[in-house]
């Protein structure tokens, strides 16, 4: 009993003595701690924990000061273990600073070598260890054999690898053995985690209240079925297909983990309709191609319970403007199995081309696998067109393909891996409503790498192939061309490719373009870039035409803004180029 009264008597002095100080010490400057030999990291978390020494005022008694000072280089250490080093030599001095007559705290330290995680232990017993399958987070943990050890890294890994077991329906499922066992002298570290589970639950009733579609419809968006195993990770894509179709103003998934039904977890899915099934955006901007712009949209989300779509946009700008409608319909799949039938109007007038372009189609998106995604379509268009010294019309009825493919669906603003590729195979005959005949294949390509954090390759290539009989017969929208924002910086729109004998560019029957481009962030907001563009459009051999330049990056919520000072190698331009819109 005694000795539980010393320590309460202990305590209570503690506290008498901090409210005391606290109370009579006149507001003035604090003890400055000073930290020396040590990374930013390292320093920073050692300053941290030297908090009450840190805190205490110019003209706290000489004693308070001294006694918050001793063990203060025990409480460094500590810090620095937590991030897996055990060998350091830490070298405390308090003194007087200046004529403020402060207290001066400096640390002197030798962090020496971080400990090595040599061995990973990680067990799974019950039915978790029935899994083929565990996820990333089991192997990022595992993975951390060979690396420095880390505590925060270690807690951040096994709390990692009980939520994927609670994602697979392990809701049971408990650690019953974490140990980390260092070895300063040899600086290794050996880490255990052993986790037990029970039975994995599986997918209960689904009840769907409200569920705005046709039944048929909406179950095309649950991907699992009512006794399949539990995955949470389906219920996260559930909710993301739901919100990104556009159908419904509110979606609440309650998957309901406590009250489980003969092993099955209940889900319930709640809906709501839009407010309001028109939708309207209206927008303004500049892109260096177009020149300044407006820009309006109008959507009907929700037609019926059949899920249909209407929606029509406006384009205005001195060298582009497009007015478009369409009308789309879910077939089997409402969100990747579609037929749109739409038609729209294309003025484009710039130094190359004067065209008008009557475009009337239709087309069926669809899930091909793999994550690829192909249209298939039909477009009547009609075109009237100056060219160089050429004034025409023409009429093509272009039945096509296209695929495409993404390795990110939604990129984030700065994205630091990823690819993309995109194949079109199209073609008119003049036995088919057409006045010329073609077949065209253009395919292109993106990919993004992460160097570092900071430090990212970005890799742009497109190429075309048009065969033909005769040339002249085809009309712009299906001769290639280069040059611009999206093509080659340092030229102009559409200005690089062959030339008539006035010196007019007309266009090719070929395309090969190549990009490359190093991104540096500079802050979360901002990134610099230099990057080297060539290419050409041509009919029988390339012309290679090449731009270099820099740029700088904002990444706005909107979406990345570029704005690039590009050379043409050849002489000709120094160009300006102003681009919004994502990096895949």
């Amino acid at each position: 009993m005694s000795v539980i009264h010393a320590d309460r008597s202990s305590c209570l002095v503690k506290k008498i003595l901090f409210v005391s100080l606290f109370v009579i010490a006149p507001l003035s400057g604090r003890t400055e701690i000073i930290v020396e030999g040590l990374s930013a990291d390292l320093e920073s978390n050692v300053i941290g924990h030297l908090t009450t020494l840190k805190d205490l005022e110019c003209d706290a008694p000489d004693w308070l000061v001294r006694w918050q000072f001793r063990g203060s280089d025990q409480t460094a250490l500590e810090a620095l273990e937590a991030f897996g080093y055990y060998a350091a030599y830490v070298e405390p001095v308090l003194t007087l600073r200046g004529t403020e007559a402060c207290w001066k705290a400096v640390y002197r330290i030798d962090a020496g070598a971080q400990v090595i995680i040599d061995q990973v232990d990680l067990q799974v017993s019950g039915g978790l260890a029935d899994e083929n399958d565990l996820g990333a987070p089991f192997q990022d943990f595992r993975a951390l054999a060979g690396q420095g050890l880390n505590h925060e890294v270690y807690e951040s890994a096994k709390f990692l690898v009980l939520e994927a077991a609670q994602l697979l329906g392990y809701f049971s499922a408990e650690v019953t053995q974490q140990r980390i066992d260092v070895d300063p002298i040899a600086g290794k570290a050996n880490v255990y985690l052993h986790i037990t589970s029970g039975p994995r639950a599986h997918f209960g009733v689904v009840e769907v209240v409200n569920p705005v579609l046709r039944p048929e419809l909406f179950d095309a968006y649950i991907p699992f079925e009512t006794g399949d195993p539990f995955d949470g990770r389906l219920l996260e894509r559930l909710r993301r297909d739901l919100i990104s179709s556009d159908y419904f103003n509110r979606v609440f998934i309650d998957a309901d983990r406590q009250n489980l039904v003969d092993g099955g977890v209940p889900i319930k899915i709640e809906l709501s309709p839009p407010t309001r099934r028109w939708a309207y955006n209206f927008g303004a901007g500049y892109a260096t191609d177009t020149g300044f712009r407006v820009r309006g949209e109008a959507e009907n989300r929700l037609r019926n319970d059949r899920g249909h779509k209407t929606s029509g946009r406006v384009l205005l700008s001195k060298s582009l403007s497009t007015v478009n409608a369409q009308y789309s319909i879910p077939h089997k799949d409402p969100k990747d199995d579609l037929f749109v039938f739409d038609t729209g109007y294309t003025n484009e007038d710039n130094d190359t081309v004067v065209n008008d372009l009557y475009r009337l189609g239709a087309r069926h998106t669809y899930e091909r696998g793999w994550s690829w995604i192909e249209t298939d379509f039909l477009d009547l268009t009609y075109e009237n067109y100056v060219l160089g010294d050429q004034i025409d019309t023409r009429q093509l009825l272009v039945m096509g393909t296209t695929l495409d493919y993404a390795s990110i669906k939604d990129p984030p603003a700065r994205l630091q891996h990823g690819h993309r590729f995109g194949l079109t195979l199209k073609g008119a005959s003049k036995k088919l409503l057409s006045q010329a005949d073609f077949l065209q294949v253009r395919g292109n390509a993106k990919w993004i790498y992460g160097l570092t954090d900071r430090l990212r390759v970005l890799l742009r290539g497109e190429a075309g192939f048009t065969f033909k009989n005769d040339f002249d017969e085809l009309p712009p929208s299906v001769r290639f061309f280069a040059g611009g924002d999206n093509s080659i910086r340092g030229y102009d729109y559409k200005r690089v490719g062959p030339r008539d004998e006035n010196g007019d560019v007309v266009g090719g029957s070929r395309l090969l373009v190549f990009s490359g481009e190093l991104d540096y962030s500079l802050t979360s907001s901002w990134s610099m870039a230099g990057f080297v563009d060539s290419g050409s459009a041509f009919n029988d051999s390339p012309d290679f035409s090449t731009g270099v330049g820099l740029g700088a990056r904002w990444y706005s919520p909107i979406g990345p803004l570029r704005v690039d000072v590009a050379y043409a190698l050849d002489g000709s331009n120094v160009r300006l180029h102003i681009t919004l819109g994502p990096d895949l």
